[in-house]
């Protein structure tokens, strides 16, 4: 036992002298900052955020300046990135320019910070406005106006910032005249940036007005006939569906077979990935906003055969079992929108709700028995009130058919009254099936 407890205490007292000597090794503990070293290590920063004020405006300056050598590559690096973009989504022309790498770099993070509101806000108080609009006009690198654009588009998307941007007429005017650019990815940054403005209740009119003045809405149109981007496609249909629900003027000079020829079309680009329902439901809404004008309505009504066609993929689209990840207000929306145009064009072309065409009538009141049994709960929502207007088209478009074409719907409508008559919004729904056309065919 003894030689264990020598070899024992050999082993305490070698970890003992090891305790020891890394303590000697160990750095001590800094003194914490006094108040004057706290400021000076965060006086930098942009409000609470990490960014430094100083590194922001460095670059803010070298754009500013605009000078050649700092942000351009040389003649001889322009073919070699020439040779590089070549298949790529920009149009390029002899006069284009290529950015430096490091300057690039830093614009692209200066275009990530700008996301933070407080780095957004910070900016704009040091003129960045001015310094992007200058730097539009200054450069041919499509590359420098995507970014400029994009920045732009981060401070429109702080309220206090767009809403007093948008207030400067010269300014919105001087952006729109940038929709006749060639460059796909300088596009999608500027109808990104449109869709801001439109989407904000206090510059909507601003916006809205100047988008019908002078070429600007022929520019967008021309657009949603000519590109193959789906995003900027995304953004374009989503602008157009808000300028003409919102536009004061009539737009009949817009209106044209090649447009809605394109809104159609458009349905295959968009309906690739599920992640573009909102721009379909704003493409459909966009149709049946067209048909609320004569001359619209009029040539949508000679293109039925494609109609019906669109319609046939949008319900596949809205099918609850067609597994499509979709919300309960597009879906409504969907409805709302085919019903009303089917109710615009039932006058002239009862073929379209013939027995053939019925499942589009059909679908729609199944779905509709199905949802005030199931989802509807509260009348001060939004989806009440598409739900009403959805029962004034489906009224309206019963009451337009013929009595041998009006009982194909009659199990469906049945299903649908029985459905209203068992829901707390009984009073209010049943009054639009009243008409002595549907009580004879629907109540007797």
């Amino acid at each position: 036992t003894i030689p264990f407890l020598l070899f024992q205490m050999k082993i305490e007292n070698n970890e003992n002298n090891e305790t020891v000597e890394n303590e000697s090794y160990r750095n001590p503990s800094p003194p914490p900052l006094t108040d004057a070293e706290k400021e000076s290590v965060t006086g930098d920063l942009i409000g609470n955020t990490i960014f430094s004020q100083r590194w922001v405006l460095d670059v803010l300056l070298k754009l500013y300046k605009h000078e050649e050598d700092t942000i351009y590559t040389s003649l001889v690096e322009n073919i070699k990135n020439e040779e590089k973009e070549q298949g790529s989504e920009h149009t390029s022309d002899n006069n284009e320019r290529f950015l430096k790498d490091d300057f690039e770099n830093d614009l692209c993070q200066l275009w990530d910070m700008t996301a933070n509101s407080e780095v957004a806000l910070f900016i704009t108080e040091h003129d960045s406005k001015n310094i992007l609009l200058d730097a539009l006009r200054q450069t041919q690198s499509p590359r420098l106006m995507e970014i400029c654009f994009g920045i732009l588009g981060n401070l429109f998307c702080v309220k206090e910032i767009g809403s007093s941007l948008s207030q400067d007429g010269e300014m919105r005017c001087e952006i729109l005249s940038y929709l006749t650019v060639m460059d796909a990815l300088s596009l999608v940054e500027l109808t990104r940036l449109l869709c801001t403005c439109l989407s904000c209740h206090s510059t909507l009119l601003l916006w809205v007005n100047d988008c019908c003045q002078g070429k600007n809405l022929e520019h967008l149109l021309y657009l949603l006939n000519n590109t193959l981007n789906v995003t900027l496609l995304c953004h374009v249909v989503k602008n157009l569906e808000i300028i003409f629900d919102e536009c004061e003027d009539p737009l009949d000079s817009f209106i044209t077979s090649e447009f809605i020829d394109g809104v159609i079309e458009s349905f295959d680009s968009l309906n690739e990935k599920g992640d573009r329902v909102e721009y379909l439901v704003s493409m459909i809404y966009l149709l049946q906003i067209l048909t609320t004008n004569n001359k619209g309505n009029e040539i949508i009504s000679n293109k039925k055969e494609t109609l019906l066609h669109l319609f046939s993929k949008y319900y596949h689209l809205a099918d609850v079992k067609g597994g499509c990840e979709m919300t309960e207000s597009n879906r409504l929306t969907i409805y709302a929108s085919i019903l009303s145009i089917l109710d615009s064009l039932v006058s002239e072309h009862k073929e379209i709700v013939s027995e053939k065409n019925r499942k589009f009538v059909q679908q729609s009141v199944e779905y509709f028995s199905r949802y005030i049994t199931d989802e509807l709960q509260d009348e001060n929502t939004n989806e009440f009130q598409v739900v009403v207007l959805c029962f004034e088209h489906l009224a309206s478009l019963l009451t337009k058919l013929e009595s041998g074409v009006l009982n194909l719907y009659k199990e469906a409508v049945d299903k649908l009254m029985n459905a209203i008559k068992s829901s707390k919004f009984a009073s209010t729904f049943l009054g639009y099936f009243t008409k002595p056309v549907l009580l004879v065919e629907f109540q007797s």
